[in-house]
């Protein structure tokens, strides 16, 4: 294949993500349908994979390459068509005398859903797909939402509503500050900070200001998409910030990462849907 060919493959993957993280943002159904695809399938798969996968085969469960599923002991069905997904080309440099992985590129690679095979004699029997994280369906009212996430967040880092501040809020990375306000702007916002103080007080891994901003934001209009919020307001803020050096789907990988610690939990933390299913 021609390098200009093998270029484009990439660049419309990674399009085609952008495109769909920009469907998510404004479908709140259709960001919850993806989330609860990742939990129940690929929640170990990266999160552009998992879009990528999503987007091309919303029935996908389990995906492997052709030499993999051989190795399983299945036969790729006659005319299956592969989904496509990117794999990052790593190589070892160092960095202030220190050896670490860096990734330089990517390569694209088909794979297949366990649909598109035939089992053989000697197939293995497959894993059973963890589905042990559940979505509570119960409705909270916007006030004993707000009180839940802050008792999650709490669990991290001390929390203080307070009138006495002039940005809606701020946090500097030993305790956030909420702006007394309506229980869904503080909600939106506390969930804003706390992206901030899981991603961005990591001295090795300084990002710009607007990349941080952005993906704050992005964290807070998926707590908004997910509970049902109004986040119309939250598309002129992100334009605000936004350049062409913000990464629209890094700022997604990093956003819903922390919003899925916040709704599941992480190590002995709990996360929202314990307190949901709790009451």
């Amino acid at each position: 294949m021609e390098n200009k060919e093998f270029m484009d493959i990439i660049e419309g993957l990674k399009g085609s993500i952008n495109d769909k993280i920009k469907d998510f943002l404004e479908n709140s159904q259709e960001l919850k349908d993806f989330i609860d695809f990742r939990k129940k399938h690929f929640y170990n798969y990266s999160i552009r994979n998992t879009v990528l996968i999503y987007k091309q085969d919303r029935s996908a469960s389990i995906v492997a390459g052709f030499k993999k599923w051989k190795e399983l002991g299945y036969n790729i069905k006659k005319g299956a068509k592969a989904i496509k997904i990117l794999v990052p080309l790593i190589t070892n440099r160092e960095k202030e005398g220190k050896n670490e992985k860096y990734v330089y590129g990517y390569k694209y690679a088909n794979v297949f859903d366990i649909k598109s095979t035939v089992p053989t004699a000697k197939a293995v029997e497959l894993p059973t797909i963890d589905t042990r994280m559940k979505r509570g369906n119960s409705q909270y009212r916007i006030t004993e939402l707000f009180k839940r996430s802050k008792e999650i967040v709490e669990q991290y880092i001390p929390v203080e509503v307070t009138d006495e501040l002039e940005a809606k809020g701020m946090t500097d990375g030993e305790k956030i500050y909420i702006r007394k306000d309506r229980y869904a702007a503080m909600s939106g916002t506390l969930m804003h900070e706390f992206t901030h103080y899981l991603n961005h007080f990591d001295e090795e891994n300084i990002k710009s200001t607007n990349q941080e901003e952005v993906e704050a934001e992005v964290g807070a209009m998926l707590y908004g998409s997910y509970f049902n919020l109004d986040i119309s307001g939250k598309y002129k803020y992100i334009a605000l910030w936004k350049s062409e050096k913000v990464r629209l789907d890094e700022a997604f990988d990093v956003a819903l990462s922390s919003f899925e610690q916040f709704l599941y939990g992480f190590n002995n933390k709990k996360g929202l849907i314990d307190l949901m299913e709790a009451k």
